[in-house]
Protein backbone atom coordinates (compact mmCIF):
# COMPACT_ATOMS: atom_id res chain seq x y z
CA UNK A 1 0.00 0.00 0.00
CA UNK A 2 3.12 2.50 -0.65
CA UNK A 3 0.74 4.66 -2.06
CA UNK A 4 -0.80 5.53 0.57
CA UNK A 5 1.92 5.62 2.53
CA UNK A 6 0.63 2.49 4.43
CA UNK A 7 2.79 -0.58 4.57
CA UNK A 8 4.07 -3.18 7.45
CA UNK A 9 7.59 -4.22 8.93
CA UNK A 10 8.45 -7.47 10.39
CA UNK A 11 11.62 -8.27 12.23
CA UNK A 12 13.34 -8.11 15.58
CA UNK A 13 11.18 -6.08 17.76
CA UNK A 14 14.43 -3.34 18.53
CA UNK A 15 14.24 -2.61 14.46
CA UNK A 16 10.65 -2.39 14.06
CA UNK A 17 10.28 0.33 16.83
CA UNK A 18 12.92 2.17 14.82
CA UNK A 19 10.57 2.01 12.04
CA UNK A 20 8.03 3.84 13.47
CA UNK A 21 5.72 6.27 10.85
CA UNK A 22 6.80 9.95 11.48
CA UNK A 23 3.54 11.77 10.78
CA UNK A 24 0.68 9.09 11.15
CA UNK A 25 -1.47 7.62 8.88
CA UNK A 26 -4.27 9.17 7.69
CA UNK A 27 -8.13 8.36 7.66
CA UNK A 28 -8.02 7.17 3.97
CA UNK A 29 -5.05 5.14 4.65
CA UNK A 30 -6.31 3.46 7.66
CA UNK A 31 -9.85 2.38 5.94
CA UNK A 32 -7.54 0.70 2.96
CA UNK A 33 -5.29 -0.77 5.31
CA UNK A 34 -8.70 -2.32 6.99
CA UNK A 35 -10.27 -3.13 4.00
CA UNK A 36 -7.15 -4.72 2.80
CA UNK A 37 -7.22 -7.11 5.94
CA UNK A 38 -10.55 -8.02 5.77
CA UNK A 39 -11.88 -11.34 4.87
CA UNK A 40 -13.26 -9.50 1.69
CA UNK A 41 -9.72 -7.84 1.12
CA UNK A 42 -7.87 -11.08 1.28
CA UNK A 43 -10.33 -12.69 -0.93
CA UNK A 44 -9.59 -9.88 -3.75
CA UNK A 45 -5.96 -9.99 -2.62
CA UNK A 46 -6.12 -13.94 -3.33
CA UNK A 47 -7.36 -13.52 -6.43
CA UNK A 48 -5.66 -11.21 -7.67
CA UNK A 49 -2.66 -13.26 -7.01
CA UNK A 50 -4.02 -16.43 -8.75
CA UNK A 51 -4.73 -14.55 -11.69
CA UNK A 52 -1.26 -13.05 -11.99
CA UNK A 53 -0.01 -16.46 -11.65
CA UNK A 54 -2.32 -17.85 -14.74
CA UNK A 55 -0.88 -14.62 -16.59
CA UNK A 56 3.06 -16.01 -15.68
CA UNK A 57 1.77 -19.41 -16.93
CA UNK A 58 1.20 -17.77 -20.22
CA UNK A 59 3.84 -16.17 -20.27
CA UNK A 60 6.16 -19.63 -19.60
CA UNK A 61 4.49 -21.42 -22.29
CA UNK A 62 4.76 -18.72 -24.71
CA UNK A 63 8.39 -18.16 -24.12
CA UNK A 64 9.41 -22.56 -23.83
CA UNK A 65 12.33 -22.86 -26.63
CA UNK A 66 13.15 -19.10 -26.94
CA UNK A 67 16.01 -17.59 -25.07
CA UNK A 68 13.69 -15.67 -22.82
CA UNK A 69 12.62 -16.86 -19.47
CA UNK A 70 10.65 -14.89 -16.42
CA UNK A 71 10.35 -16.45 -12.97
CA UNK A 72 6.77 -17.40 -12.03
CA UNK A 73 5.36 -15.07 -9.39
CA UNK A 74 2.26 -13.98 -7.86
CA UNK A 75 2.46 -10.45 -8.69
CA UNK A 76 1.51 -8.61 -12.47
CA UNK A 77 4.90 -8.19 -13.27
CA UNK A 78 7.84 -10.08 -14.79
CA UNK A 79 11.09 -10.64 -14.32
CA UNK A 80 12.64 -11.24 -17.70
CA UNK A 81 15.78 -12.13 -19.06
CA UNK A 82 17.16 -13.80 -22.21
CA UNK A 83 20.79 -15.69 -22.23
CA UNK A 84 21.16 -13.99 -25.90
CA UNK A 85 20.78 -10.03 -24.50
CA UNK A 86 21.21 -7.69 -21.52
CA UNK A 87 18.44 -6.18 -20.11
CA UNK A 88 18.98 -2.53 -22.09
CA UNK A 89 18.62 -4.40 -25.52
CA UNK A 90 15.85 -6.34 -24.21
CA UNK A 91 14.18 -2.86 -23.40
CA UNK A 92 15.16 -1.12 -26.61
CA UNK A 93 14.38 -3.86 -28.79
CA UNK A 94 10.68 -3.64 -27.15
CA UNK A 95 10.39 -0.48 -27.37
CA UNK A 96 10.98 -0.10 -31.14
CA UNK A 97 7.84 -2.73 -30.88
CA UNK A 98 5.88 -0.07 -28.82
CA UNK A 99 6.16 -2.47 -25.54
CA UNK A 100 7.41 -0.83 -23.07
CA UNK A 101 8.99 -2.15 -19.92
CA UNK A 102 11.30 -0.81 -17.21
CA UNK A 103 15.25 -2.08 -17.60
CA UNK A 104 16.49 -4.19 -14.37
CA UNK A 105 19.60 -1.24 -14.27
CA UNK A 106 16.75 0.62 -12.19
CA UNK A 107 17.10 -2.29 -9.39
CA UNK A 108 20.87 -2.57 -9.65
CA UNK A 109 20.45 -5.84 -12.42
CA UNK A 110 21.68 -5.39 -16.09
CA UNK A 111 20.46 -8.84 -17.06
CA UNK A 112 16.74 -7.88 -17.01
CA UNK A 113 13.84 -6.36 -17.62
CA UNK A 114 10.36 -5.45 -15.43
CA UNK A 115 7.53 -6.00 -17.95
CA UNK A 116 3.78 -5.41 -16.43
CA UNK A 117 1.46 -8.45 -17.39
CA UNK A 118 -1.80 -6.34 -18.77
CA UNK A 119 -4.24 -9.21 -19.22
CA UNK A 120 -4.27 -12.52 -21.80
CA UNK A 121 -3.97 -10.22 -24.52
CA UNK A 122 -1.25 -7.72 -23.29
CA UNK A 123 0.62 -11.05 -22.63
CA UNK A 124 0.64 -12.50 -25.87
CA UNK A 125 1.61 -8.72 -27.36
CA UNK A 126 4.57 -9.51 -25.05
CA UNK A 127 5.21 -12.33 -26.04
CA UNK A 128 4.81 -12.23 -30.00
CA UNK A 129 7.19 -8.72 -29.24
CA UNK A 130 9.86 -10.58 -27.56
CA UNK A 131 10.62 -13.86 -30.01
CA UNK A 132 9.80 -11.54 -33.60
Amino acid sequence: MAGLRAGAALGPPELVERLAPSGGLSAPAAAAVAWAVSDRGLEVAARRRAAAATLHEQLADGLEGTPFHAAPAGMPFAWIASGDEDGPAISGRLATRQVFVAPGTLWGDRDHVRAQLRGPAGVERLISALTS
